[in-house]
């Protein structure tokens, strides 16, 4: 698959994700079935999840998480 056809395919797999649904500050780029995720996501557990989403995709050989943990601020 082509490097934009990768990412649009793992950004549909984190997009359709129930609990990553909400998660759109994430940005998704690929270069020869490396995935690499940037952006910030609230808990480490969605941290995990998008990389274990990302390794799931059809093409993907690995991932590089570089996502950040920024924790809601509440009112």
């Amino acid at each position: 698959a082509s490097s934009a056809a990768l990412t649009t395919k793992v950004k549909t797999a984190l997009a359709s994700d129930v609990g990553l649904r909400t998660m759109t500050n994430i940005n998704v780029d690929s270069d020869d079935g490396v995935v690499t995720l940037k952006g910030k996501v609230t808990t480490a557990e969605a941290k995990k999840r998008a990389e274990a989403v990302a390794k799931k995709v059809d093409g993907v050989k690995s991932v590089k998480n570089q996502l950040t943990v920024e924790p809601e601020k509440k009112g």
